[in-house]
C-alpha cells in the first residue's frame, strides 16, 4: 500500500510524456539492432563469398592440379586395382576435375581389374554406384580401356543368374548375357593374367588354349586330369593356384604342373593327401607357398602330430598355412 500522495493532473500529463519518450528510444534501439543485424547478415555472407574464392584460388594453384599425367595416371591404377575397391571407383576419380579425367581415361591400367558379378534381374541396382561390373556392355568398356594391358578377370555367378530367374526375365534372355560376356572375354583371353571364378571351369566358354598369360588361377574345382594337362599344357607361366579340393587322385593330378607351381592353395585337403603332397617335394620344385584351410584327416592322432610327421618331408622349404 502506497501513503504517497495522488499526482495532480499535470504530473500525469508530465510521467506520460516521460514513459512515451522511453518507449520511443526502446523502438529505435531496437530498429538499429535489426539494421546492425542486417548489415552483419551481409558482411558475414561478404566473406563466405571471398572465402569461396579464395578457396577457388587455392584449388587452381593446388600441387595436385598440376602434377604430371603419368604421375596421376600412377595414382588412378593403384586406387582402382585395389582388391576392395569398387568399379565405381573409376568414375568417382574422373569427376574430380578435366585433367584426372583425362588420367583416369587414359592409363590402361587402371581398366585391368575386371570383376564381374551376375545377379538375378530383380536383385540387380539400377543406377548409383556398383561394385562389380554387372553386364555386357561394362565388360566391352573396361577390356577397351585397359587395352592390351594384362588383365585380372574375376567372376561372381549367383546360381540363379546360371539358370535364369523366371519371375523377371527369361532363361534365354540371361544365357544371352551370360554367352555375350564370355564372348568378350575370349576376344581378350590371351591377355588374361589371373582368373578367378566361384564354380568349375567351363572349357568351352573360355578355352584354356587361347590363354597363354595366364599366371593365377582360382576355381571351385580343378575337374579331371585331362582338364589338368590342358592346363599344363596351354598355361605355361601358370604359377598359382587355388581350388576348393583336388579330385580322388589327389596330389597325383597335379603332377603335370609340379614343376611350375609356386604358390598352392587348397580350401579342403584329406591329412593322407597333404602327406603324399610333401613327401613328393623333389617333384614341386619351385613351390615357395602352400595353404591349406581345411585339413582333414581321418587319423587317430592330433593334428599338430600329423603335422610333425610330415614336416621333415619338406623339401625345399615351404611356408605352409595351415
Amino acid at each position: 500500500m502506497s501513503y504517497a500522495p495522488l499526482p495532480t493532473t499535470a504530473q500525469v500529463v508530465l510521467t506520460l510524456e516521460v514513459i512515451s519518450s522511453k518507449q520511443r528510444k526502446i523502438a529505435s534501439a531496437e530498429r538499429q539492432i535489426q539494421e546492425y543485424e542486417a548489415r552483419i547478415a551481409a558482411l558475414r555472407s561478404e566473406i563466405a563469398t571471398i572465402q569461396n574464392e579464395i578457396a577457388s584460388s587455392e584449388s587452381y594453384l593446388a600441387p595436385v592440379r598440376r602434377l604430371p599425367i603419368d604421375i596421376l595416371g600412377e595414382i588412378v591404377t593403384v586406387c582402382a586395382t585395389d582388391p576392395e575397391a569398387p568399379v565405381q571407383v573409376l568414375r568417382a576419380l574422373a569427376s574430380i576435375s578435366r585433367k584426372w579425367r583425362e588420367a583416369t581415361l587414359r592409363t590402361p591400367n587402371a581398366w585391368t581389374k575386371i570383376t564381374v558379378q551376375r545377379l538375378p534381374a530383380k536383385f540387380r541396382q539400377e543406377g548409383g554406384p556398383r561394385q562389380k561390373l554387372c553386364t555386357p556392355r561394362d565388360v566391352k568398356e573396361w577390356l577397351s580401356r585397359s587395352g592390351t594391358c594384362k588383365k585380372d578377370v574375376s567372376l561372381d555367378w549367383e546360381e540363379d543368374s546360371l539358370y535364369g530367374d523366371l519371375e523377371d526375365e527369361t532363361e534365354d534372355d540371361n544365357h544371352s548375357e551370360l554367352a555375350a560376356i564370355f564372348s568378350l572375354l575370349r576376344s581378350r583371353a590371351s591377355e588374361i593374367r589371373s582368373f578367378t571364378s566361384n564354380g568349375y571351369w567351363d572349357d568351352e566358354a573360355l578355352p584354356l588354349q587361347s590363354m597363354s598369360s595366364l599366371q593365377a588361377l582360382d576355381v571351385g574345382g580343378l575337374g579331371d586330369d585331362e582338364f589338368v594337362s590342358n592346363l599344363a599344357f596351354s598355361c605355361p607361366r601358370l604359377r598359382c593356384i587355388t581350388t576348393w579340393g583336388l579330385s580322388r587322385g589327389g596330389p597325383n593330378q597335379l603332377v603335370p604342373l609340379q614343376s611350375r607351381i609356386q604358390v598352392l592353395v587348397i580350401t579342403r585337403l584329406p591329412a593322407n593327401d597333404l602327406f603324399q603332397l610333401l613327401r613328393a617335394g623333389n617333384g614341386f620344385v619351385g613351390l615357395r607357398a602352400l595353404s591349406v584351410s581345411c585339413l582333414a584327416t581321418s587319423w587317430s592322432i592330433p593334428d599338430r602330430s600329423v603335422i610333425s610327421l610330415f614336416a621333415a618331408c619338406i623339401h625345399p622349404p615351404y611356408v605352409i598355412a595351415l
